[in-house]
């Protein structure tokens, strides 16, 4: 089983409360983790987008069929990709994922290892910064 980082510890035993976003403790509960959630807010999806290198060209999510997208499994950015798949007429089948965590995930796109990266805010606002970008989806 692989978690989000606070789901899996809170399946551990290692935490015993952690503020996550809304779709880690689903993918948590489709695995069978031992979490509750206590509280729930409303913080939309602004930030939380599916990235391309700017000189990619790649348009729009159909056209990651075949490609490579690095996200964070159990995410909620994992969560927006799926979504967005779907919304393509996509299925999980028709793309490759590579699942990595925010630090490394910034580094193996800007060396350009995968063609898209699904992330969210700060991290999004970040690689902004650093590697030129185009956002082709937002949750």
């Amino acid at each position: 089983m692989c978690f989000a980082p606070r789901v899996e510890a809170a399946t551990a035993g290692k935490i015993d409360f952690a503020i996550t976003g809304n779709t880690p403790p689903i993918f948590g509960a489709a695995s069978n983790a031992k979490v509750k959630a206590v509280s729930a807010y409303g913080g939309g999806g602004a930030g939380n987008r599916i990235l391309v290198h700017a000189d990619s060209p790649i348009r729009s999510v159909a056209d990651l069929r075949g490609k490579t997208i690095i996200v964070g499994k159990g995410s909620s950015s994992h969560g927006n990709v799926l979504a967005q798949l779907d919304k393509a007429g996509l299925r999980p089948s028709d793309v490759k994922f590579v699942y990595l965590q925010p630090a490394d995930a910034l580094s193996a796109f800007a060396q350009h290892q995968a063609e898209a990266w699904a992330i969210w805010d700060p991290y999004t606002a970040q690689a902004e910064q650093q590697i030129p970008v185009r956002s082709i989806a937002e949750a």
